[in-house]
């Protein structure tokens, strides 16, 4: 799918792009409406993200004038204002989505599910020192098309969900520093569920959820997904 993301921002025009290329899609973006015009003169484009607040037009009017140009193309619009304030505008203007900045990977990738049909799935981080804990639990989770990253140190499960986030993040409580990450989650706020056994540092952190550590994968991958909903 072809995306235009018109932001002024050059940070959050970026950080868009560079989510929607992760998830498999080309994107373009630029900084202005007549910048915006301009490449829908040069190429087709399925989607058009534009922030509300362009600097030469308003966002509305910018999406108005793109849909002129190109009448399939699907519009969202952005913003860092409520987007209470600002939808009604948006809707005349015939934008489908209106969503609130800053615009997340696991929010983008879920809207791009929506949009294109397809079962959401999730993203989820296995931190364990215990390679054979992990892959057992890696196994039921790909197998339900879930995107799923194997950590085996704190910094390096720091590091992915400060890249991307996550929908859920599982945590063994027998890592070391499990606690650090039990806390990282819960102050961004991601689902964690903490495999222990009982009484560890980590499970007074504040896990979502706490489960034995020989828990069944499958019966983990289920509440994985009930606590993704809940968000």
């Amino acid at each position: 799918m072809n995306v235009l993301v018109v932001d002024a921002d050059d940070d959050s025009r970026q950080q868009t792009v560079m989510a929607l290329q992760a998830l498999g899609q080309r994107a373009v973006g630029c900084r202005s409406g007549a910048a915006a015009l301009s490449e829908t003169l040069k190429g087709e484009f399925d989607l058009a993200i534009c922030d509300v607040d362009t600097p030469d037009l308003p966002g509305p009017e910018v999406v108005r004038a793109i849909k002129m140009q190109a009448p399939g193309l699907v519009a969202w619009m952005i913003g860092v204002r409520d987007p209470a304030t600002w939808a009604a505008a948006a809707s005349e203007a015939g934008v489908t989505r209106c969503l609130q900045k800053p615009l997340h990977h696991q929010t983008l990738r879920a809207e791009l599910d929506a949009l294109l049909g397809v079962s959401a799935s999730l993203d989820v981080v296995v931190a364990s020192v215990d390679r054979h804990l992990a892959r057992g639990l890696l196994e039921p989770f790909r197998r339900d098309r879930c995107s799923v990253t194997e950590a085996n140190r704190i910094a390096d499960l720091l590091a992915r969900l400060g890249e991307r986030g996550a929908d859920v993040v599982v945590v063994d409580g027998a890592m070391p520093l499990a606690h650090i990450a039990v806390t990282t989650c819960a102050l961004r706020p991601i689902p964690c569920i903490l495999l222990d056994d009982g009484g560890s540092e980590a499970a007074r952190a504040g896990p979502a959820l706490v489960l034995p550590r020989q828990s069944a994968p499958e019966l983990v991958l289920q509440h994985a997904r009930q606590l993704a909903a809940r968000v």
